[in-house]
């Protein structure tokens, strides 16, 4: 079963199973992508029933979150009654500035989903860049 839902420069793409070539951690804040810009972040509601897992080196930060690795795959599992995945600082359905949030909320359906983040082609270095949020 194929399926894609997008959120600002957040892709999850639905897959069949997750990867076994690849070790997996699981990130236990329930963010998918932090904004490299603003302090905001692409995050599921914090009760929510998913897993988020990234290939790369977890770090802790001095508050006891975990860092998310850049440039490393993620995936997420989304237990059996879906989650809403949210944009901003705080959690919020719609975009407002009270919350800084710059995208509506998504609900995303039972399943398992491969996160991939938008690109661009920079013509001045003459390279694909990540878009930065």
């Amino acid at each position: 079963m194929q399926g894609q839902l997008t959120q600002g420069d957040v892709t999850l793409k639905r897959i069949d199973a997750l990867p076994t070539s690849q070790k997996l951690n699981k990130i236990n804040d329930n963010i998918v992508q932090p904004s490299e810009t603003h302090g905001k972040f692409h995050r599921f509601q914090p009760d929510a029933d998913v897993t988020v897992l990234d290939t790369g080196v977890l770090a802790y930060n001095p508050d006891g979150s975990q860092s998310i690795t850049p440039d490393t795959q993620k995936f997420v599992v989304v237990g059996s009654d879906g989650a809403v995945l949210f944009h901003g600082k705080q959690f919020d359905l719609q975009p407002s500035t009270e919350t800084e949030t710059d995208h509506a909320a998504i609900m995303v359906p039972p399943g398992i989903y491969e996160i991939s983040i938008a690109t661009e082609y920079d013509y001045d270095r003459m390279e694909e860049v990540k878009i930065t949020d």
